[in-house]
């Protein structure tokens, strides 16, 4: 992904209760419900999975009129008795095979769907609730980041 090129820097200087970084991730209330973060919809193809299944599909829609840059590696995590997990690929798995440099372009109004393999963790995914993710940024005409978002939705597996 290009690197992000900006005039000024953020950083928080405290936290607490009204930072919203400094709050637990949370289970969803619903997984497959679609998600929009700063203009970017993503929903899942079923509201639920049965588990073994290899594979999920994405629909992600830019609805801004600004170009997404996103990769397909993606993060995933596990929603368990109120905690959220982080899950660790088996070694040598990857979720893009084009390699960590590659990048998309989703034009502003454009939709894809993307095939995000699922089968990639020792022991296999069993029945749960499971959040995959991956930060995606708008882009200027030289593919330089101008401000970043989160491709992400929730899938069950039963």
């Amino acid at each position: 992904m290009p690197e992000a090129k900006n005039d000024f820097t953020f950083a928080v200087v405290s936290g607490g209760e009204a930072d919203p970084a400094s709050q637990p991730e949370e289970a969803p209330a619903s997984a497959g419900t679609p998600e929009r973060v700063m203009g970017i919809e993503t929903r899942v193809s079923r509201d639920c999975y049965p588990v073994g299944t290899t594979e999920i599909e994405l629909t992600v829609i830019n609805h801004t009129t600004s170009d997404l840059l996103y990769s397909e590696w993606f993060d995933f995590r596990r929603f368990e008795e109120g905690e959220v997990i982080r899950l660790i690929p088996i070694e040598g798995s990857t979720v893009n095979p084009a390699g960590l440099t590659e990048s998309e372009r989703l034009k502003g109004g454009d939709s894809i769907v993307l095939t995000v393999p699922i089968d990639l963790f020792d022991p296999p995914l069993g029945p749960g609730i499971y959040r995959v993710a991956q930060l995606a940024c708008y882009g200027d005409t030289g593919d330089h980041a101008l401000a970043c978002t989160e491709i992400s939705a929730e899938f069950r597996l039963e």
